[in-house]
């Protein structure tokens, strides 16, 4: 085995809502510990949980130190540094949060972005927040649609 591989508990192998294992998060473990030395990320403890799920394959989990910021990617970063600074050569690091993957790219470490499928759009997220459209926007935007159409001097144009 090569290198330490870095998995983030929350998003990848537990679901923050429900607390139940996520499948292809066990699926993703099993396959990285069989080739990598494997740690795991927890900003809460997660021990027990893990223990409880099966997850008993990594050497260590990595918790938040008190110290540590409160934003996710600064605090992952960190998280890095100390690891780095104890000799440790990370081989991956996987996470869900797209702004942990965007800070830690320039770090030198590969890198992977889980995406669960049900929440691979911003809308999908539990805390989207979508602005509502303005009701005379999507009047004129009919208009404009229809003024397209009347225009349109194909003759099936109303097929479409």
């Amino acid at each position: 085995m090569t290198g330490l591989a870095l998995l983030t508990v929350d998003g990848l192998l537990r679901d923050e809502a429900s607390g139940a294992p996520i499948p292809t998060g066990r699926a993703l473990y099993a396959a990285i510990a069989s080739v990598h030395r494997l740690a795991l990320i927890s900003d809460q403890p997660a021990s027990p949980w893990l223990e409880l799920n099966g997850f008993t394959d990594h050497q260590f989990v990595l918790e938040a130190h008190p110290t540590d910021p409160d934003d996710p990617a600064i605090r992952r970063l960190r998280q890095v540094e100390r690891l780095r600074g104890q000799g440790a050569h990370i081989a991956l690091l996987a996470d869900p949060n797209p702004g942990v993957i965007a800070i830690l790219a320039s770090s030198g470490i590969p890198l992977l972005h889980y995406i669960h499928p049900a929440y691979a759009r911003p809308e999908y997220l539990p805390d989207h927040e979508a602005a509502l459209t303005p009701w005379q926007l999507m009047v004129d935007e009919v208009d404009r649609v229809r003024g397209l159409r009347a225009a349109d001097p194909r003759p099936d144009k109303d097929a479409l």
